[in-house]
């Protein structure tokens, strides 16, 4: 069955509508919502996807997902949806003073990770999502992963195991 909405109109895919997923819903929904303000001097038909690791993409499938303008959308959309304020006032007040420690490209500390997720959920966003915005907004340091090896797990120091 085809159908054709108005110009405007918002598909919400079925597997989004489920409870469990209004973080990428609400996202999904501020993406589309950037798309229609970016998009008013010259329209062009797009949809958000989400990236699935367990689908095999084609070459024509990533260059369209990895695309500069969805990369552009993405990022309005996650400022409409998380602006600067609405996320340090989040972190303010889970008792992030510092900016939270990235260990290597994607290692957090268990207790980092757990703050981040109950701050995703405070902001009603899926926890990559707030994620990618605490980098952008630059809460993020990253450190080597060789510290966090020595420091957190205690490997690799004089007595510790190895």
């Amino acid at each position: 069955v085809r159908r054709v909405y108005p110009r405007g109109t918002i598909v919400i895919e079925r597997c989004l509508r489920r409870e469990h997923e209004s973080g990428r819903r609400r996202f999904t929904i501020s993406h589309e919502c950037a798309h229609y303000i970016m998009d008013r001097a010259v329209p062009s038909a797009a949809f958000h996807r989400e990236f699935d690791n367990e689908r095999i993409y084609s070459q024509e499938d990533f260059k369209n997902l990895f695309s500069f303008r969805e990369t552009q959308v993405d990022r309005m959309g996650a400022a409409l949806l998380m602006p600067r304020f609405m996320v340090r006032n989040v972190v303010s007040m889970y008792g992030c003073t510092d900016r939270i420690p990235v260990y290597g490209d994607s290692v957090l500390r268990t207790a980092d990770k757990l703050r981040i997720k109950q701050m995703a959920n405070a902001m009603g966003v899926s926890f990559s999502a707030f994620l990618i915005r605490l980098r952008e907004l630059g809460c993020l340091c990253y450190r080597p992963l060789a510290e966090y090896i020595t420091e957190e797990m205690g490997l690799g120091q004089d007595g510790g195991t190895g």
